[in-house]
Parts: structure tokens; sequence; C-alpha cells
């Protein structure tokens, strides 16, 4: 059985697929909790203003909070060292 294609109309690309601008941000940014926290914030008024698809902007969101809590564990980790090297020196005195 063949399907008869004969009848479909036509749809560019355009119209199948909504373009979106690249989001603007810069990597540097994204190395502090704070950096990460205006990018979230960016990102939620670009969703809110319909500059950026609210399902993107959700994957975007998911993201950036991976990356801030593993930006903070990596900050606790080096807090935890700083003190065990420490409280190791002042007990070898």
């Amino acid at each position: 059985m063949q399907i008869d294609h004969s009848r479909e109309s036509e749809v560019t690309i355009e119209q199948a697929v909504t373009v979106l601008p690249a989001p603007r941000v810069r990597p540097s940014r994204l190395g502090t909790p704070s950096g990460v926290r205006r990018e979230l914030a960016r990102l939620y008024l670009d969703a809110r203003h319909e500059r950026l698809n609210p399902s993107a902007a959700a994957k975007l969101a998911y993201i950036l909070t991976c990356l801030h809590k593993a930006i903070e564990t990596q900050m606790v980790e080096q807090r935890i060292a700083d003190l065990e090297k420490l409280v190791t020196h002042r007990n070898g005195r």
C-alpha cells in the first residue's frame, strides 16, 4: 500500500520549526553560584517575555540548577580541605 502525498500541502522548514535566537550567555559568568543565579534570572525573564520557548527555558534551567549544585559542592569540598589542613597544622605544633 502506497501513501498518496500529492494532496499534502508543502510546509517550509520555517513553518515547521520555530527558530529562536541563541541565548546570550558568557560562560565566564557561570563559574560562581551568583553567576548561575543571574543566568537563571535572565532565563526566566526571556521565557516570561516570550523571547525563549518555555520548554527550552525549563530544560536550560534544569542544567543551570545542576551546574549550581556542582559549583556549591566544589566550594564546600575546598572549604573542608582548607579546614583539615588548618587542623592538621595546629595539631602538628
